[in-house]
């Protein structure tokens, strides 16, 4: 698999973006997720309703569309049943140098969030190795920017701190074939 994320701005249609960005805000049912090199709250969407404004988050053509971004990213075919979930990361909260599965796929992430600005934290770091100073990549999370990450148990990746404002991501991961 290629080490080299992808990376696509303007990749939601305003008002979708718009539409999510509320929803993740309003909603009171995130779920503080924890352990040794994280902390972050978490919706699960596999079975929980989402708004109707946001439903094209679900759709067979939309997802399709992100499956073959991934499986360019990844270059090879990819399964078509995927998990899906969103990540909100506030004030102090980040997620540590590690990798996220044993089995190979993409990750793919929507960043959505409001007026982020540098200061603001939340950066997704690639790395190289287990190395924590061996960076291959920073990727600032601007509103609705996508970004395809190849997974693999090498695949190493973190989230630095956030410093101020709210850091949402919607997650769809496809493991490989």
């Amino acid at each position: 698999m290629s080490a080299s994320p992808q990376i696509w701005d303007h990749f939601l249609s305003d008002e979708l973006g718009s539409n999510l960005l509320r929803w993740f805000e309003a909603d009171s049912d995130w779920t503080k997720t924890e352990g040794k090199v994280f902390v972050y709250d978490r919706l699960t969407l596999g079975n929980r309703e989402v708004p109707d404004d946001c439903r094209a988050i679900l759709s067979s053509k939309f997802v399709l569309a992100i499956k073959t971004l991934a499986e360019k990213c990844a270059a090879k075919p990819l399964s078509t049943k995927y998990r899906l979930m969103a990540h909100r990361l506030v004030q102090g909260q980040g997620i540590g140098l590690h990798t996220d599965e044993a089995r190979p796929g993409v990750v793919f992430n929507v960043f959505i969030n409001r007026e982020w600005r540098e200061e603001f934290g939340g950066y997704l770091i690639l790395f190289r190795s287990a190395n924590n100073s061996d960076i291959s990549a920073v990727i600032a999370p601007l509103h609705n920017r996508a970004v395809a990450i190849p997974v693999h148990k090498t695949s190493f990746h973190a989230v630095s701190d956030v410093f101020s404002g709210t850091r949402f991501a919607l997650s769809y991961f496809f493991s490989a074939l």
